[in-house]
């Protein structure tokens, strides 16, 4: 069993300096072997760059890559490795030697998919000699805490909700709104009330726009079927995106591994209004006619998917019966809403 420390991304360098002095210290104490692990954008980059600056500090020759020749090294080394989960079998064989030599302090950082078999035979066999630190998405009391870095104690509660909201508390896209923010005065005052309402600057979407399309292209089209409706079922995702079930699964685990797939079963807001923004509409509406459809003949009734549908004015068959059907069940104790839905109805094609 290894021992794992938890911690999150930080805005600045010098975040968690206890968690970094530890790891580096020159002492016997200090794990051989080091593994950073999160999905993307919790700051896995960040937190090894620390640790390779305090091992240089200590003395050490910091790499940044398996050496060719692992059992040559020049002296007292620190081999930091940035995306670990992408080393080849190679690399990893070549890592698999480096980590016998007393002259090396090994640093790893990687996502929890993918891990190939050779990556996962070597840290399963590291066993206590491994020390895991596990980064991921931050809470309300963090995010306020790096707000109040960049804004200053007058900062409006409303922002810190709002960033929350919009992120997810994913470090790589709550740091850069914080400080587009801290830019234009943010903080004090002019952040509305209700967090999905709060303008992002257009350099924080253009960059996740740019960080969209360096997904691979299955995990993007996943992560668009979600924000357009879909749940995170391998059956149903499957049957949209084309592939069987189990490639389905695979493709979830990628999802998450991104950071933009919430344990919620939602894609990062920010993230899913780009990915909207970004996509032809009519690949938007083909892909939640298709998930009404499937739901509905399996016995669900995604009555929100209708609805979107319906303001879309898309005419589908499936939500036109389906807003009928909850129209006539709301007559009795909700007149209003049971009208909403028939005009919803009307739209759709009933």
């Amino acid at each position: 069993m290894t021992a794992a420390t938890r911690t999150t991304g930080p805005l600045s360098a010098g975040w968690g300096p206890e968690v970094v002095r530890e790891l580096a210290t020159p002492s016997g104490r200090a794990p051989a072997v080091v593994t950073v692990q999160g999905p993307g954008g919790t700051g896995k980059t960040l937190f090894l760059g620390e640790l390779a600056a305090a091992h240089e500090r200590a003395g050490l020759a910091v790499l940044d890559a398996v050496p060719d020749e692992p059992t040559a090294l020049p002296g007292p080394v620190a081999v930091v490795v940035d995306d670990a989960h992408r080393l080849s079998a190679t690399d990893v064989a070549r890592l698999g030697v480096l980590l016998h030599s007393p002259a090396a302090r090994v640093a790893l950082a990687l996502r929890p998919w993918p891990r190939t078999a050779p990556l996962a035979a070597l840290l399963a066999e590291l066993g206590t000699a491994r020390r895991t630190v596990v980064l991921g998405h931050a809470d309300r009391a963090q995010v306020r805490g790096w707000a109040r870095e960049l804004l200053g104690e007058a900062l409006s509660p409303a922002l810190v909700d709002a960033v929350l909201a919009q992120t997810g508390g994913l470090p790589a896209l709550a740091a850069p709104l914080l400080r587009a923010l801290s830019r234009r005065g943010g903080g004090r005052g002019g952040v509305p009330a209700q967090p999905g309402r709060l303008v992002v600057p257009e350099e924080v979407t253009d960059r996740l726009r740019a960080d969209l399309a360096a997904v691979e292209e299955q995990t993007r089209a996943l992560l668009h079927a979600v924000a357009a409706g879909a749940p995170l079922d391998e059956e149903v995702l499957g049957e949209v995106l084309g592939v069987p079930p189990d490639a389905a699964v695979d493709l979830l685990d990628a999802g998450r591994a991104t950071g933009l797939l919430l344990g919620t079963g939602e894609v990062v807001p920010l993230a899913a209004r780009v990915l909207l923004a970004s996509t032809p509409p009519d690949v938007t509406r083909r892909v939640r006619r298709q998930v009404l459809a499937l739901l509905v003949e399996r016995g669900e009734e995604p009555v929100a998917l209708a609805r979107r549908l319906a303001a879309e004015q898309v005419r589908d068959r499936h939500a036109a019966r389906l807003l009928e059907r909850h129209g006539e069940a709301a007559l009795t104790d909700d007149p209003a809403l049971a009208a909403q839905l028939f005009g919803e109805a009307a739209r759709s094609g009933a």
